[in-house]
């Protein structure tokens, strides 16, 4: 079920893109860095790549991060999530999309989370200057946890649940340099609305000199179900110099 689903979504997203002329890429590459060091000593270093491309009717959008950091020599952060989106025009503000993000997050106890569905959306506002939309699809979610035995070492568990997604999203140009933007995402398992996943984020980035931007960010992941001993809220909020490929 897993492998149809991604072919699938692979064969929509690619049938779209290689039917319109490509147009050069937005392209931006971030790293945040900070250490500290006395009475405790942190380390956390956080890169991450956001691309997108429109080509006609069609949308793509891309990311990939990661999160290392320590404390006292002992890791405290490190996780990795790579996301792919694909749009699809049906009109002017209409679309139907393909989604699909896979990663991992160790002190989490998740050694993988594979999310990857369709479904559609809509434009409420359209422009240069500002988006807002809203989308609603299915998604497959397939994971790897671990236990922690009191003995040492770990049981593992695998799962694969069917989620209905409900997605927001917001961006806004602020002046000529500035931006600030939002999203929302809320995977409720399908047989049981109990059992989620709530992922939300807002930042803002502005212009400093030529390619390089200052952004900020604040993002929560909610888990209803969390890996045994694990906390259902993980909050992150980052500080990062970018550099935006082509801009001048």
């Amino acid at each position: 079920m897993k492998r149809g689903i991604a072919a699938a979504l692979a064969t929509f997203c690619v049938s779209g893109v290689l039917a319109e002329d490509a147009k050069p890429w937005d392209v931006s590459a971030s790293v945040g860095v900070s250490m500290t060091s006395g009475n405790t000593d942190t380390m956390s270093v956080n890169p991450e790549i956001r691309a997108s491309g429109a080509y006609g009717k069609n949308e793509i959008k891309l990311r990939a991060l990661y999160n290392y950091g320590e404390k006292d020599d002992v890791i405290s952060e490190r996780n990795a999530k790579g996301t792919a989106q694909y749009n699809r025009l049906l009109g002017e503000r209409a679309y139907a999309y393909g989604s699909g993000e896979v990663g991992f997050d160790d002190p989490a106890n998740i050694n993988y989370r594979a999310i990857v569905g369709p479904g559609a959306g809509y434009y409420f506002v359209k422009s240069d200057r500002m988006n807002l939309s809203a989308e609603a699809g299915a998604s497959l979610i397939a994971e790897e946890t671990e236990t922690d035995l009191a003995g040492g070492g770990a049981d593992t568990e695998n799962s694969e649940e069917i989620a209905l997604r409900v997605a927001q999203k917001f961006d806004m140009k602020i002046g000529a340099g500035a931006k600030v933007f939002e999203s929302v995402e809320y995977l409720p398992q399908a047989d049981d609305f109990d059992i989620y996943l709530l992922n939300a984020e807002v930042g803002l980035e502005a212009a400093v000199n030529g390619g390089l931007s200052m952004r900020m960010t604040l993002a929560n992941a909610h888990d209803s179900e969390p890996a045994p001993g694990k906390e259902k809220d993980d909050t992150t909020f980052k500080a990062a110099l970018v550099y935006v490929f082509g801009r001048k």
